[in-house]
C-alpha cells in the first residue's frame, strides 16, 4: 500500500498544482461576505421568519440548500475545509495544533491576490490552525463579542472589491450565555444542564449527568442564543444594505457543524464532549447563498457540504479555483441539478480533546442524505454499520483517494516535520524563555485575559524567525480527565491566546499546570520546561 500511495505521489504531483479556468467575469468581480456560525444545528432555524427574521430574509433574497452538511463534527478542521475547499484528511487539520502549510490556495488568498481588500472578524485565528489561511489579522480584538458591531461600522464604506468574514459563537456551549459569557447558571437543575450553562466543555465521563426534562431546557436555552445571533446578523445584513445603488455582494451564511443536545444522550460535538459523533444533529447544518447569480427565493434538495463553498464562492465571482480543491461547486444545483452524489465525513475521536494515545484513530463516514455508513479506523477492533453496503464502497473508495491526495499534497506545499524525540534529546538547552517565568500564576486582569509566549530565536533576540525550520511549542497541560499535550509550529517568537472572557478564563484555569518548552530545530537547542496557571477571576456580574 506504501508503494502504491509514493507512486501516486509522483503520479499526481504536477496534477495538483494545476487551476481549472472558471468562467471570465464580463464585470468587476462582486464583493464577498462569508459569514459562518459556530455549533448550529439546521433544525433550530426558524426559516418562515418568526424567531430568526434576518436569516429568514436572507434565504427569501437567494437560495437556501435543505441538506448541507459539514465533514467534521469540531470547528478547526470544518473552518479549514471551508477555507481550502479540501477535505480534513488531505489538508492535514485532524488533530490538536495541527495546521495547513504557508502556500496552500485558500479563499482568502486566492482573492488577495486578485485585488480582494481582506477583513476578519472571526474568532480565535491567531491559533495554530489558522494561521496560515492568507487572513489578515483581526480587525477588532475580542471578535468573538463586538465583531459584528465594527464590520457593521466597516462595511457601508469599504472599497470594493472586498472579502470579509466574521464567525458567530453565540450557539457554542456555553447554552443561555450568547458566546463563552457566563456568571452562573440560569436554570437551576441537575449537573450537566448547569455546567452546560457556565463552560465551554461538558466532558464525557466526567461526572456530570442529565435529568429528565433537561432537553426542553437545553432548546429554550440554545434557541435564545440563536436569536441572539441572529439579530447580530442582522445588524450586518443591514449595514450591508446601505452601500451604494451599485454595490455587489455575494453573501453565503454556513456552520462549521451542528451540536447535539441530548439527542443521544449528551450534548455538544466532538471537542466539547470528548466524544466524537457522526449523527444527523451534529452534522446537518444550514446553507445559504445570496447575491451576484444566485436565484432569489431558491430552495434546493441538492447535497452540499461546507467543503463546497470555496469552490461555489470562487465561480460566482469569476475567479479561477485550483483543480486540487475536492469541494465542488454548488453554482449547478442553483439551476436545479445535483453536482454531489455523496457526503464524507472524518474527524478524530475526540476533536481537540483527543487524548495523545488515540490521536491515529479515526471516525469517517459516507452518506446520501437519507443513508449514513459510518467506519472507526485505527482502533484495536475496526467497528462499521453494515446497513448500507453501497456507501460502505463509496467511503473506503474515496479513503484511499484521501491518502494519494494527502500525499499529493505533502509534495506540492510542503510543511516542515516536528523534530523526533531522539533529535530533541540532542538539543543543547539554552534557548531563554522570557514570558511566562518559570512558576507564574496569571492574573486575569493583569494578563488581560490573555496567554502570551515569548522566547529568544537562534541569533539571541526576539525578532527572529525560521520561514523554513520554524519554532516547535511542545506542551503538557494538567492531569486525568483535564489534561492535554501535543506540539504546534510558530514563525515567530511569540504566541498570544485570547483576549478570552472571564468565563472562558475560569474554564482554563481548571487545567493545572500548564507546562512547556520551545524547540528552535534550525539552531538545534531547547528550553527548559516552563510551568504556569491561571489564577481563576472573579466571575463577571450579569
Amino acid at each position: 500500500m506504501r508503494r502504491v500511495l509514493r507512486g501516486a505521489a509522483a503520479l499526481f504531483a504536477v496534477l495538483g498544482a494545476a487551476c481549472a479556468t472558471a468562467p471570465r467575469a464580463a464585470e468587476p468581480p462582486p464583493n464577498i461576505l462569508l459569514i459562518t456560525a459556530d455549533s448550529l444545528r439546521a433544525d433550530r432555524i426558524d426559516w418562515s421568519g418568526g424567531r430568526t427574521p434576518a436569516l429568514a430574509a436572507l434565504a427569501r433574497k437567494g437560495t437556501r440548500f435543505t441538506r448541507a452538511y459539514t465533514v467534521t463534527p469540531w470547528t478547526a478542521p470544518a473552518l479549514v475545509s471551508i477555507f481550502t475547499g479540501l477535505y480534513p484528511p488531505t489538508h492535514g487539520v485532524e488533530n490538536r495544533d495541527d495546521r495547513a502549510p504557508k502556500t496552500l490556495p485558500t479563499l482568502p488568498r486566492l482573492l488577495g491576490a486578485r485585488g480582494f481588500t481582506l477583513r476578519n472578524y472571526g474568532f480565535f485565528t491567531a491559533v495554530s490552525y489558522y494561521r496560515n489561511l492568507g487572513l489578515p489579522e483581526q480587525a477588532v480584538t475580542g471578535a468573538e463579542v463586538v465583531g459584528a458591531e465594527a464590520l457593521a461600522e466597516w462595511l457601508p464604506s469599504a472599497p470594493e472589491p472586498f472579502f470579509a468574514w466574521i464567525h458567530f459563537v453565540e450557539p457554542h456551549l456555553p447554552y443561555g450565555a450568547g458566546g463563552y459569557e457566563a456568571a452562573e447558571a440560569k436554570v437551576k437543575g441537575s449537573s450537566g444542564l448547569e455546567r452546560a450553562q457556565v463552560s465551554a466543555t461538558v466532558p464525557l465521563g466526567a461526572g456530570y449527568a442529565f435529568a429528565p426534562g433537561d432537553r426542553e431546557k437545553l432548546l429554550a436555552l440554545y434557541d435564545a442564543d440563536v436569536e441572539r445571533m441572529d439579530a447580530e446578523i442582522g445588524r450586518v445584513l443591514a449595514a450591508l444594505a446601505k452601500r451604494s445603488p451599485g454595490s455587489r455582494t455575494l453573501v453565503c451564511f454556513t456552520a462549521d457543524h451542528g451540536e447535539e443536545l441530548l439527542d443521544h444522550g449528551w450534548v455538544g460535538h466532538a471537542s466539547t464532549s470528548g466524544e466524537a459523533k457522526l449523527a444527523e444533529e451534529v452534522l446537518h447544518i444550514p446553507l445559504v447563498l445570496a447575491g451576484p447569480g444566485v436565484p432569489a427565493g431558491g430552495v434546493t434538495a441538492a447535497l452540499a457540504q461546507n467543503v463546497d463553498v470555496t469552490p461555489s464562492l470562487l465561480d460566482l465571482a469569476g475567479v479561477p479555483r485550483p483543480k486540487s480543491m475536492q469541494g465542488v461547486s454548488l453554482v449547478k444545483a442553483l439551476a436545479g441539478g445535483s453536482p454531489r452524489k455523496r457526503l464524507f465525513f472524518s474527524t478524530s475521536v475526540g476533536g481537540h480533546l483527543t487524548p495523545e494515545a488515540r490521536r491515529a484513530e479515526r471516525l469517517v463516514g459516507a452518506g446520501d442524505g437519507v443513508l449514513l455508513h459510518t467506519e472507526r479506523l485505527g482502533a484495536p477492533r475496526k467497528e462499521s454499520d453494515p446497513v448500507a453496503p453501497a456507501l460502505a464502497g463509496d467511503l473506503a473508495k474515496w479513503s484511499r483517494e484521501q491518502a494519494r491526495a494527502r500525499l499529493r499534497f505533502l509534495e506540492a506545499y510542503g510543511g516542515a516535520a516536528r523534530p523526533s524525540a531522539d533529535l530533541v534529546s540532542s538539543y543543547a538547552e539554552s534557548l531563554a524563555v522570557a514570558v511566562p517565568v518559570d512558576g507564574a500564576q496569571l492574573s486575569f486582569k493583569e494578563a488581560e485575559g490573555t496567554i502570551r509566549l515569548t522566547w529568544s530565536g537562534s541569533n539571541g533576540s526576539s525578532g527572529s524567525s525560521h520561514a523554513e525550520t520554524p519554532f516547535w511549542v511542545e506542551y503538557e497541560v494538567g492531569s486525568g480527565l483535564l489534561s492535554a499535550k501535543g506540539a504546534f509550529a510558530v514563525e515567530e517568537t511569540s504566541i498570544g491566546f485570547g483576549p478570552f472572557p472571564v468565563a472562558f478564563w475560569n474554564d482554563l484555569a481548571q487545567y493545572r499546570p500548564f507546562r512547556f518548552r520551545i524547540l528552535d530545530p534550525a539552531a538545534k537547542t531547547r528550553s527548559a520546561w516552563r510551568a504556569f496557571g491561571l489564577e481563576r477571576a472573579e466571575a463577571a456580574k450579569p
